[in-house]
């Protein structure tokens, strides 16, 4: 039955009625009020007229772009059905869907036929025929196609490349989130084990977990999780991987105690063999001074300062020369003849002692007269000085410490600017870290969000870094927007300058460690027992004798 609207629009066309042809605006007018008079009067008999069934046309054509959306191939199945059975099948197979937690890895005729008969089932149907059956299955499918989620890279970025590869590799050929189906493992534990509670008193909510999940050879059951699966081709041996995306899920998503995160990934590597892609956290222990690192870690490589370019002696075979920015303003930067004077010395230091692994530069001092493209200008100048020297390294170590004068390369926003005119001008520069902090004065150890979502996701836009010391550990309580975790059975949770530079170091490339300010063996010991922590290796430098 059509509504008015529609009856005199196929009048028209039937009639071949041009409105806007002026010359015939009284006739038009006329067939107009004909067509509206015929339409009560002829077209709507009051015998043939189903109240109900205009009900469900009107209730269908609310929902019907929606329909056309979400199933391009069955929508019109689903209406038919709806106007002669008054059930909604779109409802049905969303409900059984939701039901399965294991929804987001179903990709085969078998499974989806399941839920096609479960959605028969409760449609309680029993003249439903194969031909139907088969629309609901197809139907079942394009629920799945537009809701299925795709996995997102950016909520993977802690996990081993090998582990994104296996799971985006499973979406594009299968069209199977794997992980959504660990997320919803992990979610389905937290319903067991975190006990949500609420203080009147504060006006607080607690969340506090129950479950142990630390060094479990079975966590969150995960070998019946796998078993149900195993067959599947993108889950055949890859019981390890799954543990490890489940287990992200819950630290990450569920529980936000990411401090574990690199103890586990060690402990997956080093007793049960995991295949990651390669290893991740690997530091370079760079000597410097007289304090030595712990016995079990070889530092092959010595950091030596100098104000001139020259050096008196060295111990190790392998150096790095660190050229001192002496005054501020009459400097390697600033003043020709002293860039010329420090060049000559650096030479002979090479003739003498052979090529340094690396040439570490200090930032100079912003000034009115000097700031980033002064910085790289002069770096050209010192590049093209050295060439006679062959293929050498050459990195600018940033100022962090808040001082009266801002160096060019203080904060984030310096070094990011200067990362991106490396990578655009094609720069052969390095660029070192500063992270020593003393007295709470480091401007990057204070800014670490900023800090963790700038490095985090270019991992190769610095070398290494000087460091002096780490807060080891924060709070057992941690704090949400939510309000407060606690976990039973958990340590005390990373600071957050060791959880972010535990996230900024995740990449692959070795970065350098060079202890600077390190007063004692014990606390260069105690830096790299906290480096451990942390998830950190050391290249090559450690004998397992």
């Amino acid at each position: 039955m059509l509504k008015i609207e529609e009856y005199i629009s196929m009048r028209k066309r039937k009639e071949k009625i041009n409105e806007f042809d002026f010359t015939k605006h009284s006739d038009n007018m006329g067939k107009i009020i004909q067509f509206v008079s015929e339409y009560f009067n002829d077209y709507l008999n009051p015998e043939d007229y189903n109240y109900e069934l205009i009900k469900l046309q009107q209730t269908i054509e609310k929902s019907k772009k929606t329909l056309i959306n979400q199933y391009p191939n069955t929508h019109g199945f689903i209406e038919e059905y709806y106007l002669n059975n008054k059930k909604r099948i779109d409802t049905f197979i969303k409900k059984v869907c939701d039901a399965q937690i294991d929804i987001d890895i179903y990709y085969n005729e078998t499974e989806f036929l399941g839920i096609a008969k479960e959605v028969s089932h409760r449609l309680s149907d029993s003249e439903l025929s194969d031909d139907d059956l088969d629309k609901i299955v197809l139907a079942v499918k394009e629920y799945c196609n537009y809701y299925m989620s795709k996995p997102n890279r950016s909520e993977m970025k802690g996990l081993d490349n090998n582990i994104v590869k296996w799971v985006m590799d499973s979406y594009r050929e299968f069209g199977v989130n794997i992980a959504s189906y660990a997320f919803n493992i992990g979610w389905k534990w937290s319903d067991k084990y975190v006990e949500h509670k609420y203080s009147r008193q504060y006006d607080e909510h607690y969340y506090i977990n129950s479950y142990d999940y630390r060094y479990q050879d079975n966590p969150f059951d995960i070998e019946e999780e796998y078993e149900k699966h195993q067959d599947k081709p993108f889950m055949q041996g890859k019981r390890d991987y799954f543990e490890m995306l489940v287990m992200y899920s819950w630290l990450f998503d569920v529980l936000e105690d990411t401090s574990y995160w690199p103890e586990y990934e060690k402990l997956c590597v080093k007793t049960r063999k995991v295949n990651l892609k390669t290893q991740r956290r690997v530091l370079v222990p760079i000597s410097n001074g007289n304090q030595r690192y712990p016995e079990e870690i070889q530092s092959e490589i010595e950091y030596i300062e100098s104000k001139n370019g020259l050096i008196k002696n060295k111990q190790k075979d392998q150096y790095i020369i660190s050229i001192l920015n002496e005054k501020t303003t009459d400097n390697i930067w600033t003043n020709n003849s002293t860039r010329a004077k420090v060049v000559k010395n650096i030479k002979n230091t090479v003739e003498k002692y052979g090529k340094p692994k690396l040439i570490e530069f200090r930032t100079p001092f912003k000034s009115p007269a000097f700031g980033m493209k002064e910085l790289i200008d002069k770096y050209l100048e010192i590049e093209k000085d050295l060439k006679t020297l062959g293929k050498i390294s050459i990195a600018v170590k940033t100022n962090s410490i808040q001082t009266s004068k801002e160096p060019v390369v203080h904060d984030m926003d310096d070094i990011m600017e200067l990362h991106h005119a490396i990578e655009k001008m094609k720069l052969k520069l390095k660029i070192i870290i500063d992270l020593v902090d003393t007295n709470n004065r480091n401007v990057l150890k204070k800014g670490m969000d900023d800090l963790i979502n700038s490095l985090a996701s270019k991992p190769n836009s610095f070398i290494g870094f000087h460091i002096n010391k780490i807060d080891e550990w924060g709070k057992i309580y941690g704090f949400t927007n939510r309000g407060y975790k606690i976990d039973r059975n958990s340590y005390p949770s990373f600071s957050d300058f060791m959880l972010g530079l535990s996230t900024i170091l995740q990449g692959t490339t070795p970065k350098l460690l060079i202890p600077e300010k390190v007063k004692s063996e014990e606390e260069l010991e105690k830096l790299v027992d906290t480096l451990y922590r942390c998830g950190c290796e050391f290249e090559s430098g450690v004998n397992n004798d």
